[in-house]
């Protein structure tokens, strides 16, 4: 069997502000003999960016013939309707969790709830332990939401698991992924990974291994060029726009 490769076509930023955290996800695109697989969306900030990034990557929207959303939170899944013929597959009980409502029982405001109704008859479900094509499993890592869920490339020993571990430092730190649902879940759902994996892709933070319980970070980082407007009485002399390209 050959070899199922992943990249990252958008990195992931870690972020916040007194606004709220900025959702920036890694975006990653999984090709395989049979299927060319994007791995989350981003949310609709991302969108040019995305469509861009891809056609740098030469790969063709047309060719993403497969949408694996981890969850169902805005930063994640925003870009479906870019993938008018990709089949968009979700879990059960992720799915569950937003139509029946059970989200607002939580008070989870990262939910695009329209939009999901909108778009509910596209969806494929699975559930925990399916193969979603050869050598290519998908893994229910609940705590961040209840139906969060990963992807196992099995013979190249990676998993991508959305929010379910945030970055490298949460994991090793044991400190539970943001937890929506359950944080204690979530650090459980950490214990499934260590035997399935060697190179862990998070929802936020670089991918990365452990070794001798040290990380060490996986692949070339894309720059992240970040531009800042002042407000216009707080300028003094700066230029209107203020520019840094950095590497996280």
């Amino acid at each position: 069997m050959k070899e199922n490769k992943y990249e990252i076509v958008l990195p992931a930023i870690g972020a916040s502000s007194n606004r709220g955290a900025m959702g920036w996800c890694n975006i990653s695109v999984i090709r395989t003999p049979d299927r060319t697989i994007l791995f989350d969306t981003g949310s609709n900030d991302d969108r040019a960016e995305l469509c861009a990034e891809l056609e740098k990557m030469k790969i063709a929207i047309e060719e993403i013939d497969t949408v694996f959303l981890s969850h169902l939170h805005y930063d994640h899944c925003c870009n479906i309707e870019v993938f008018e013929d990709a089949e968009i597959f979700v879990s059960a009980r992720e799915l569950e969790y937003v139509i029946s409502g059970e989200f607002q029982k939580y008070g989870d405001p990262y939910i695009p709830y329209g939009m999901i109704k909108y778009y509910e008859q596209r969806f494929k479900t699975f559930e925990e332990g399916e193969t979603l094509t050869a050598g290519i499993t998908t893994v229910a890592l609940p705590g961040h939401t209840p139906g969060i869920s990963g992807l196992i490339l099995g013979k190249e020993r990676v998993i991508l698991t959305g929010d379910a571990v945030k970055n490298a430092y949460d994991y090793t730190h044991g400190i539970p992924p943001y937890a929506i649902y359950d944080g204690q879940i979530g650090l459980e759902s950490y214990t499934k990974i260590p035997a399935v994996a060697d190179v862990i892709v998070p929802g936020h933070g670089r991918p990365f291994t452990i070794k001798e319980g040290m990380i060490t970070y996986v692949g070339a980082q894309k720059p992240i060029d970040i531009k800042i407007y002042p407000n216009q009485e707080h300028l003094d002399g700066l230029e209107e726009r203020v520019y840094q390209r950095v590497v996280l």
